[in-house]
Protein backbone atom coordinates (compact mmCIF):
# COMPACT_ATOMS: atom_id res chain seq x y z
CA UNK A 1 0.00 0.00 0.00
CA UNK A 2 2.77 2.33 1.15
CA UNK A 3 4.74 2.03 -2.18
CA UNK A 4 1.46 2.21 -3.97
CA UNK A 5 0.83 5.46 -2.51
CA UNK A 6 -2.22 4.88 -0.67
CA UNK A 7 -0.21 6.43 2.40
CA UNK A 8 -3.51 6.61 5.14
CA UNK A 9 -4.12 2.73 4.10
CA UNK A 10 -0.55 1.93 4.50
CA UNK A 11 -0.68 3.99 7.69
CA UNK A 12 -3.21 2.16 9.15
CA UNK A 13 -1.60 -1.31 8.23
CA UNK A 14 1.54 -0.37 9.82
CA UNK A 15 0.06 0.57 13.12
CA UNK A 16 -2.02 -2.73 13.01
CA UNK A 17 1.33 -4.36 12.68
CA UNK A 18 3.00 -2.63 15.27
CA UNK A 19 0.12 -2.72 17.86
CA UNK A 20 -0.57 -6.86 17.24
CA UNK A 21 3.63 -6.91 17.45
CA UNK A 22 3.50 -5.59 21.27
CA UNK A 23 0.58 -8.20 21.90
CA UNK A 24 3.72 -11.24 21.82
CA UNK A 25 2.98 -13.18 25.02
CA UNK A 26 5.34 -12.55 27.57
CA UNK A 27 7.14 -9.59 24.95
CA UNK A 28 10.63 -8.80 25.97
CA UNK A 29 12.10 -5.10 26.34
CA UNK A 30 14.30 -5.62 23.26
CA UNK A 31 11.17 -7.00 21.21
CA UNK A 32 8.98 -3.50 22.42
CA UNK A 33 12.23 -1.72 21.52
CA UNK A 34 11.97 -3.61 17.59
CA UNK A 35 8.07 -2.97 17.45
CA UNK A 36 8.98 0.92 18.22
CA UNK A 37 11.87 1.28 15.94
CA UNK A 38 9.76 -0.27 13.13
CA UNK A 39 6.78 1.85 13.71
CA UNK A 40 8.89 5.23 13.77
CA UNK A 41 10.47 4.12 10.46
CA UNK A 42 7.60 3.30 8.99
CA UNK A 43 5.98 7.29 10.11
CA UNK A 44 8.82 9.24 9.01
CA UNK A 45 8.70 7.49 5.31
CA UNK A 46 4.64 8.01 5.65
CA UNK A 47 5.35 11.76 6.62
CA UNK A 48 7.79 12.50 4.23
CA UNK A 49 5.69 11.11 1.41
CA UNK A 50 3.16 13.79 2.37
CA UNK A 51 5.68 16.70 2.68
CA UNK A 52 5.76 16.95 6.60
CA UNK A 53 9.54 17.17 7.02
CA UNK A 54 9.10 18.36 10.82
CA UNK A 55 7.08 14.61 11.73
CA UNK A 56 9.58 13.11 9.65
CA UNK A 57 12.49 14.86 11.09
CA UNK A 58 10.70 13.73 14.87
CA UNK A 59 10.06 9.89 13.83
CA UNK A 60 13.85 9.87 12.47
CA UNK A 61 14.99 11.33 15.50
CA UNK A 62 12.95 9.00 17.91
CA UNK A 63 14.08 5.49 16.10
CA UNK A 64 17.46 6.31 16.38
CA UNK A 65 16.91 6.98 20.01
CA UNK A 66 15.23 3.81 19.53
CA UNK A 67 18.33 2.53 18.61
CA UNK A 68 20.91 4.33 20.81
CA UNK A 69 19.54 2.09 23.87
CA UNK A 70 21.34 -0.83 21.70
CA UNK A 71 18.85 -3.52 22.51
CA UNK A 72 18.31 -4.27 18.05
CA UNK A 73 21.79 -3.31 17.11
CA UNK A 74 20.84 -5.57 13.80
CA UNK A 75 18.13 -2.65 12.94
CA UNK A 76 21.22 -0.13 12.81
CA UNK A 77 21.13 -1.22 9.24
CA UNK A 78 18.27 0.50 8.25
CA UNK A 79 18.97 3.64 9.56
CA UNK A 80 20.85 5.29 6.13
CA UNK A 81 17.46 3.61 4.09
CA UNK A 82 15.26 5.58 6.44
CA UNK A 83 17.23 8.73 6.22
CA UNK A 84 17.35 8.85 2.43
CA UNK A 85 14.39 7.42 1.71
CA UNK A 86 13.11 10.88 3.96
CA UNK A 87 15.60 12.92 2.36
CA UNK A 88 14.84 12.03 -1.29
CA UNK A 89 11.00 12.90 -0.84
CA UNK A 90 11.91 16.00 1.07
CA UNK A 91 13.48 17.19 -2.56
CA UNK A 92 17.32 16.92 -1.02
CA UNK A 93 18.57 14.51 -3.50
CA UNK A 94 22.47 14.47 -2.57
CA UNK A 95 21.81 13.92 0.99
CA UNK A 96 19.35 11.20 -0.25
CA UNK A 97 22.18 9.32 -2.37
CA UNK A 98 24.80 9.87 0.55
CA UNK A 99 22.36 7.88 2.68
CA UNK A 100 21.24 5.58 0.13
CA UNK A 101 24.80 4.38 -0.80
CA UNK A 102 25.40 3.72 3.28
CA UNK A 103 22.16 1.42 3.09
CA UNK A 104 22.22 -2.21 1.57
CA UNK A 105 23.33 -2.25 -1.60
CA UNK A 106 21.96 -5.49 -2.60
CA UNK A 107 18.37 -4.77 -1.53
CA UNK A 108 16.61 -4.32 -4.84
CA UNK A 109 14.50 -1.29 -4.05
CA UNK A 110 17.09 0.47 -2.31
CA UNK A 111 18.35 0.15 -5.85
CA UNK A 112 15.68 1.37 -7.48
CA UNK A 113 15.88 4.49 -5.32
CA UNK A 114 19.31 5.04 -5.73
CA UNK A 115 18.43 4.91 -9.41
CA UNK A 116 15.35 7.15 -8.96
CA UNK A 117 18.12 9.51 -7.41
CA UNK A 118 20.44 9.29 -10.10
CA UNK A 119 17.80 10.49 -12.34
CA UNK A 120 16.69 13.56 -9.91
CA UNK A 121 20.28 14.57 -10.45
CA UNK A 122 20.51 14.19 -13.90
CA UNK A 123 22.88 11.33 -13.97
CA UNK A 124 20.89 8.68 -16.48
CA UNK A 125 23.77 6.14 -16.68
CA UNK A 126 24.04 5.91 -13.24
CA UNK A 127 20.54 5.34 -13.17
CA UNK A 128 20.00 2.99 -15.57
CA UNK A 129 22.94 1.07 -13.70
CA UNK A 130 21.27 1.09 -10.78
CA UNK A 131 17.47 -0.05 -12.40
CA UNK A 132 19.53 -3.06 -14.29
CA UNK A 133 20.59 -4.22 -11.24
CA UNK A 134 17.63 -4.15 -9.72
CA UNK A 135 15.87 -5.39 -12.41
CA UNK A 136 17.59 -8.66 -12.50
CA UNK A 137 17.13 -9.81 -9.01
CA UNK A 138 16.31 -12.92 -8.20
CA UNK A 139 15.24 -12.32 -4.49
CA UNK A 140 12.11 -13.48 -3.51
CA UNK A 141 10.21 -10.72 -0.86
CA UNK A 142 8.14 -8.14 -0.83
CA UNK A 143 10.61 -5.59 -2.02
CA UNK A 144 11.97 -7.81 -4.89
CA UNK A 145 8.15 -7.75 -6.34
CA UNK A 146 8.05 -4.04 -6.31
CA UNK A 147 11.46 -3.57 -7.43
CA UNK A 148 11.86 -5.81 -10.34
CA UNK A 149 9.04 -4.61 -12.39
CA UNK A 150 9.31 -1.19 -12.15
CA UNK A 151 13.06 -1.46 -12.60
CA UNK A 152 11.84 -3.20 -15.72
CA UNK A 153 9.43 -0.54 -16.69
CA UNK A 154 12.35 2.71 -16.34
CA UNK A 155 14.32 0.36 -18.47
CA UNK A 156 11.84 -0.27 -21.40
Amino acid sequence: MHRSGDLDAALKWYQTGHEAGLQEPGIKPERVDLWEFRWEHAQARIAARRGNKSDADMHIAAAKAILAKGTNPQQAQFLPYLTGYVAFYEGNYKSALEELQKANQNDPFIQCLIAQTYEKLGDKAKATEYYRKASTTTSHNPPAAYARPFAKKKLS
